[in-house]
């Protein structure tokens, strides 16, 4: 199944959730909707879960033949952020209940829930209520509850809240089998190297805007102004004649004789290194790509600022 945002707005007495936000998840995709508190992720995904409707913009939920406004419920697998389940009841009895209200029958219920306990290596805990679990074993039993009826979408909303590195690893696995069965999965997290790994696609969102959306690398363009260069000299150079250098952006002396430059967009690394080798011998040179971690910080940085300087 596909979702498909266009020029979403919603507002709220004090906050702007969505400003003409717009973003697709195709079919089969993973894509990670990205932002600090109050950014407005929370506000589309409730929208996409028919929980409130935009004041204006469209939503999409096509499966090829039909189109929607919301994703259907049977074909719906949400893991909100806040538990739903019910505390003073076995873990088997909350499985139970919600695979019933997804429309399985108690005998593929059964089966999928001894399937999922297994994978969870909590099967023995099946009687137990599950306030008696941890933290993170509670967020598994979650994780179970929204994919029971395998859905066609699922959106999971921090994922690997509370879990252990051991427990992230196999959740991890299971997205990207949720992903080869043809699943369409929407995830939020803060785990920024577990997005990278997973995601296909990238959405940042800040203020109720998107600020930047792709695959990794055409995040990484759109955000960078150019390459990250590392490069140690074999003695002192002149920073005169290096602030005068039409192919560096800006550069940090990180030692003695090893500097960290920021290359100005549309130069070639040839063009680069033909300028910096004039200051002095090179010993080493190596190139830096940012990862997600840092290219979210700093395009939540640049956004900030650009706010700033418009309410000034």
């Amino acid at each position: 199944m596909q979702i498909k945002l266009t020029n979403i707005v919603k507002n709220y007495a004090t906050v702007t959730a969505g400003n003409k936000a717009s973003f697709a998840v195709g079919d089969g995709e993973i894509v990670a909707l990205l932002g600090p508190n109050g950014a407005g992720k929370s506000s589309l995904v409730r929208m996409l879960v028919g929980f409130t409707f935009p004041d204006s913009g469209e939503i999409e939920i096509s499966d090829g033949e039909q189109v929607t406004n919301t994703i259907p419920k049977h074909q719906l697998g949400y893991l909100p952020e806040d538990r739903g389940l019910f505390l003073d009841r076995s873990l088997y009895e909350n499985l139970m209940y919600l695979a019933k209200l997804r429309g399985l029958s108690s005998q593929v219920a059964d089966e999928k829930i001894d399937y999922w306990l297994h994978r969870f290596d909590l099967t023995d805990r099946a009687k137990e209520p599950l306030k008696s679990l941890s933290k993170g074993n509670q967020q598994k039993i979650q994780l179970i509850s929204s994919v029971l009826h395998e859905p066609k979408i699922a959106i999971l909303d921090e994922p690997f809240s509370g879990l252990d590195p051991i427990n992230q690893e196999i959740v991890v696995s299971i997205i990207k089998e949720f992903q080869e069965k043809g699943m369409t999965v929407l995830l939020s997290a803060h785990q920024m190297n577990l997005v990278e790994r997973l995601a296909d696609r990238v959405v940042l969102m800040n203020l109720g805007e998107i600020i930047a959306q792709g695959s990794l690398a055409e995040i990484r363009q759109q955000l960078t102004e150019g390459e990250k260069l590392i490069v140690r000299f074999n003695g002192a150079i002149d920073e005169a004649k290096l602030a005068a250098l039409s192919t560096v952006a800006g550069y940090e002396q990180t030692s003695n004789y090893e500097y960290y430059f920021t290359t100005t967009a549309g130069h070639s690394l040839n063009q680069v290194i033909n300028e910096i080798k004039d200051l002095a011998e090179i010993l080493d040179i190596r190139s830096e790509h940012l990862g997600l971690h840092d290219l979210y910080l700093e395009a939540i940085k640049k956004a900030n600022d650009n706010q700033q300087e418009q309410t000034a």
